[in-house]
C-alpha cells in the first residue's frame, strides 16, 4: 500500500541518516546505486521523491483510493525488480508514467471483469420472479438430462449444487474447492453452456429464466410410499435373506462358500490393480504438474528478462556443456531487451517471441515421440508449436536443450546464439533510434547467421 511504502522509505531513510550530498543525487545515480548495491536509502529517496504523484496519477485513472494504493505499489515493486535494466538516459518520471498508465488500465479491465461476474450471479439470484410457463419447461425438461451430461464434471457439479440441491455460492465454492466469486463465476458459466445446449435443439431461452426454471421445476417431490420403502430396506433386504436360509439352506451353504471364495479371489485382484491404477495416476500426475510447472517457469524467466533463472531451469550434461550457460544467458537478455523496445515503439509482441524463441528450439526433436509416463525421466512436449525436450534429474525437470547433439553442433548452435545475441542489440538500439519496418526487422532475424 502506498502509506506502507511511504512510512517504509522514511523508516529506511532516517536509519541509514545520509548524506547531504546523496539527497541531492539525480534519479539515475540513485537507480544505479540501488541496482548495483542494493540499497535500501537509495530506493527510499525514490519512493519519496516520486510516490506522492505516481499515487495522485492513478487516483485520478481509476477513481478508487484502495485500487490508486495497489497500483503505487505495484508500481514501485516493478521498479526495484527492473532498475538493473533501466538504461542510465532513460527518464524516470517517464518510465514511471508509463507504468502507471498500463497498470491502471489493467486495474480498470478487471474490476470491469468484476462488476460483470456479480451482475451476472446477481441476476441469476433472482430466481422466484422468473415466471416460466408450463409450455416451456415441457420443452426443455425432455432435454434437460442429456444437456447436463453434456458438461464439464466441475460445470455439472455446480448446476446439480446450485439448482437441484439449492446451495448458496459459498457451499458450492467450499465443495468444488473454490470461493463464493469462483462459484458464481461457474454457475454462471456452466448456465450459458445450458443454453448452447438447448439452442442447438430448438430451444431458445435466456439466462435468468432458464435459472428460475431450474430452481423451480427441475426438482419435484419424490412420492412418499417410495421414501418409506427406501428407508425400509435394510429391514426388507435381512427377512429375503432370512428366507433363503430357511429354503435352501443346505445347497446355498456350499454354493455361498464357493461364491465366497470366487469374491475373494477376484475382490482381492481388482484391490491389487486399482491400487496399482492408482500409484500409477498419483505419479503420473505428479509428473505432469511437474512438467507444466516447468513450462510455465520457462515462459516466465524468458518473458521477464532473468537470464539466470532461464539457465537454472537448463540441464547442461557435464562440464563442456555446462559453459554454454553465460550464452544462453545473454540470448536471454537481448532477446527480451529486444522485446520491450518493439512493444514500446511498435506494439509488436507475439511475433517477436515467436522469432526469438524459436532460436532455442531448432534443436529439439522434430516431432513428439515421446509422452509422460508414471516412470518417465525424458518426455517432448509441445511450446511455441516446437517439441521440447524435457529430463528428469535429481527429481526435477530441466529442459535439455542440447539433446542428441554432438560437439561439434553445439558449438555451432551456440556460436549462432552468440551471433544473434548481438544482431538482438543492435536491432533493439535501431528500434530506439526509430526503426519502423516490423518485416524487415524480424526478417534480420530470421536469416542471421554468422
Amino acid at each position: 500500500m502506498l502509506k506502507s511504502l511511504t512510512v517504509l522509505a522514511n523508516d529506511i531513510g532516517s536509519a541509514i541518516q545520509p548524506a547531504p550530498a546523496v539527497a541531492e543525487r539525480s534519479d539515475s545515480e540513485l537507480l544505479e546505486q540501488y541496482a548495483v548495491a542494493r540499497s535500501d536509502g537509495a530506493f527510499a529517496q525514490l519512493v519519496n521523491r516520486h510516490a506522492p504523484w505516481v499515487y495522485s496519477s492513478a487516483l485520478r485513472q481509476v477513481g478508487n483510493p484502495a485500487a490508486a494504493q495497489d497500483i503505487t505499489q505495484a508500481v514501485f515493486i516493478i521498479l526495484a525488480r527492473k532498475a538493473a535494466t533501466l538504461r542510465r538516459e532513460t527518464v524516470l518520471s517517464g518510465w514511471l508514467f508509463r507504468t502507471v498508465r498500463y497498470a491502471a488500465v489493467d486495474a480498470l479491465r478487471s474490476e470491469s471483469r468484476r462488476l460483470k461476474r456479480e451482475q451476472e450471479a446477481v441476476a441469476m439470484q433472482l430466481d422466484d420472479s422468473r415466471d416460466v410457463s408450463e409450455a416451456d419447461w415441457e420443452q426443455m425438461a425432455p432435454l434437460l438430462d442429456e444437456a447436463m451430461a453434456g458438461l464439464g464434471a466441475k460445470d455439472r457439479h455446480a448446476v446439480l449444487l446450485r439448482f437441484f440441491e439449492k446451495r448458496s455460492f459459498g457451499e458450492i465454492g467450499a465443495t468444488l474447492g473454490g470461493n463464493e466469486n469462483s462459484a458464481r463465476v461457474r454457475v454462471v458459466r456452466a448456465v450459458e453452456k445450458l443454453r448452447g445446449a438447448f439452442r442447438r435443439r430448438g430451444v431458445v431461452v435466456s439466462a435468468t429464466a432458464l435459472s428460475g426454471a431450474l430452481l423451480s421445476h427441475a426438482v419435484q417431490a419424490a412420492p412418499p410410499a417410495l421414501v418409506s420403502s427406501l428407508a425400509e430396506f435394510a429391514t426388507t433386504a435381512g427377512f429375503v435373506e432370512a428366507v433363503l436360509q430357511r429354503l435352501l439352506w443346505r445347497r446355498m451353504v456350499r454354493i455361498g462358500a464357493a461364491i465366497v471364495v470366487l469374491l475373494f479371489l477376484i475382490g482381492g485382484g481388482t484391490l491389487a490393480v486399482r491400487q496399482r491404477q492408482v500409484v500409477q495416476a498419483a505419479a503420473l500426475a505428479d509428473a505432469a504438474r511437474s512438467v507444466r510447472n516447468l513450462m510455465i517457469a520457462i515462459d516466465r524467466t524468458y518473458t521477464l528478462n532473468d537470464p539466470n533463472g532461464f539457465v537454472a531451469l537448463i540441464h547442461f550434461q557435464g562440464s563442456e556443456v555446462e559453459q554454454f550457460g553465460p550464452v544462453l544467458a545473454d540470448y536471454i537478455r537481448a532477446q527480451a531487451l529486444f522485446r520491450q523496445e518493439m512493444q514500446r515503439a511498435l506494439n509488436v509482441r507475439q511475433r517477436t517471441f515467436d522469432a526469438t524463441f524459436r532460436e532455442l528450439c531448432l534443436w529439439q526433436p522434430p516431432e513428439p515421440t515421446r509422452y509422460i509416463r508414471p516412470d518417465s525421466v525424458a518426455t517432448n512436449i509441445m511450446i511455441a508449436r516446437y517439441p521440447v525436450h524435457f529430463v528428469k534429474t535429481a527429481d526435477a525437470w530441466k529442459w535439455d536443450v542440447f539433446h542428441d547433439l554432438s560437439p561439434e553442433m553445439r558449438v555451432q548452435r551456440v556460436a549462432i546464439l552468440r551471433h544473434k545475441t548481438v544482431v538482438l542489440d543492435r536491432l533493439a538500439r535501431e528500434v530506439r533510434e526509430g526503426a519502423t519496418n516490423v518485416v524487415e526487422i524480424l526478417e534480420t532475424i530470421r536469416s542471421a547467421t554468422p
